[in-house]
């Protein structure tokens, strides 16, 4: 994990399937946890995670030598999301022909949600490093310079489709990999 010195996951100490993590080689700051089912989006089964890098250019040292370095340089916040989107599966696990397209308004729902709670006001925020929750006023007012993870969907789908039509976000998959060299098909077999 010394590529990646800067880590946070959610719930704390969790590192399966189920759970959300921040890996970076910059620091991590302001981690919030929208809990997209508690939000009230039916159907939805994980948080997202939402958070500042402070990415310091031509950067090689780590800790708290690049938070001097930053200061010193200027570096840049990025503001960055980490989704799981529904699988277009069932809650109990199982798959039908319909699954797919009657998941797929879930998981609109919840980039809707998602972009939702970057406006408002009052979230849970984390310390990655103590794992410490307390409500403050959240750091996310501003849009998202880049939003992540596993979106359990093909291209222009639902959740994708909204986040570049209506937050002027771009698939940087569609832009920049060859759909032969995709490796996150759902491929469905008859």
């Amino acid at each position: 994990m010394e590529r990646y010195p800067f880590r946070f996951f959610h719930p704390p100490g969790q590192r399966r399937s189920s759970g959300s993590a921040l890996l970076s080689r910059y620091p991590i700051r302001d981690v919030v946890v929208v809990d997209l089912p508690r939000c009230g989006v039916d159907g939805s089964v994980f948080p997202a995670l939402v958070c500042v890098v402070s990415f310091i250019p031509s950067c090689t040292t780590s800790g708290q030598q690049q938070q001097q370095q930053q200061q010193q340089r200027g570096g840049v916040n990025l503001r960055v999301a980490n989704v799981h989107l529904r699988p277009p599966l069932e809650l109990d696990g199982k798959a039908f022909l319909s699954t797919e397209r009657t998941t797929g308004s879930v998981r609109r729902a919840e980039i809707k949600e998602l972009l939702s709670q970057i406006h408002c006001s009052i979230n849970t925020t984390i310390d990655p490093s103590s794992s410490q929750q307390q409500e403050q006023q959240s750091p996310t007012s501003s849009l998202l310079d880049i939003v992540a993870g596993d979106f359990n969907e093909d291209d222009g789908r639902d959740g994708l489709s909204h986040l570049c039509q209506k937050a002027g976000l771009k698939d940087a998959l569609a832009e920049f990999v060859p759909r032969h060299q995709e490796t996150h098909r759902w491929p469905f077999h008859y």
